[in-house]
């Protein structure tokens, strides 16, 4: 399974970008809150930082780690532009193989700068589609290197299984990319909670046409309906909102 993606884990690779701890200021007349340099930039000699959009999707399940890049001229940043949790691949070293790899699990309020020379994979999405603020270099040099992991590294499931099951008794093949419990008041207060709704890294809510009233409860559990197993992940690894 992933790791939790934090500050201290991820310090080998670069910095975790997000507001949590951040110093911050009110601006604006005191309407909006600036969280101040999350994260430099470092374009390298001759370079110049540029902000783009890019706009990923799932890679084929089950997702096999078949090679990594790295930018040896500068940095690159990316940032989620919706809430959706997704992974990171990152590994040390000159030449990493797959015993190398650290697989990261961040939330959809979290984003990453890789330092520049540092190993990573391509971005993996467990939604079906999301996009990300970019920050990186453009200029002279070759900025791009790629190698082979030999032998591949197999992501088997970095979320639990959706729990949906379709008129046929086939349960849905997807995983679990979001849950919010509704009645609880806090963190480790998950006694208190009368239900929890889920979203599906491949379906979303399942509504399909239905209206939006019947799609949230094709969803929507009680909690002795859901494994324990499962909660006990999904709130273990910060995955669920209150």
């Amino acid at each position: 399974m992933p790791e939790t993606l934090t500050a201290a884990a991820f310090a080998p690779f670069g910095t975790v970008i997000e507001t949590a701890g951040a110093a911050s200021l009110p601006i604006n007349d005191g309407t909006t809150t600036r969280f101040h340099a999350l994260a430099t930039a470092e374009p390298g000699p001759g370079g110049e930082a540029i902000v783009s959009i890019f706009r990923a999707s799932q890679w084929p399940r089950p997702v096999t780690i078949r090679g990594l890049e790295r930018h040896p001229l500068g940095s690159q940043a990316f940032f989620p532009l919706s809430a959706e949790d997704w992974l990171v691949v990152v590994a040390e070293g000159a030449r990493p193989g797959a015993a190398d790899l650290r697989l990261f699990r961040a939330r959809g309020d979290q984003g990453v700068q890789y330092r520049p020379g540092v190993w990573h994979h391509p971005l993996l999405v467990l939604a079906e589609r999301q996009d990300f603020l970019v920050i990186d270099r453009q200029g002279p040099g070759e900025n791009l290197e790629q190698i082979a992991v030999e032998p591949g590294a197999v992501i088997e499931s970095a979320e639990p299984g959706c729990p949906f099951v379709y008129a046929n008794a086939k349960r849905c093949p997807g995983g679990i990319h979001r849950i919010k419990a509704y009645g609880v008041r806090g963190r480790g207060r998950q006694r208190e909670v009368r239900k929890y709704r889920v979203w599906c890294t491949l379906k979303g809510d399942h509504a399909g046409i239905l209206s939006s009233h019947e799609g949230k409860q094709r969803m929507e559990f009680y909690p002795d309906e859901l494994p324990d197993e499962l909660l006990d992940w999904a709130w273990d690894s910060g995955m669920v909102e209150y």
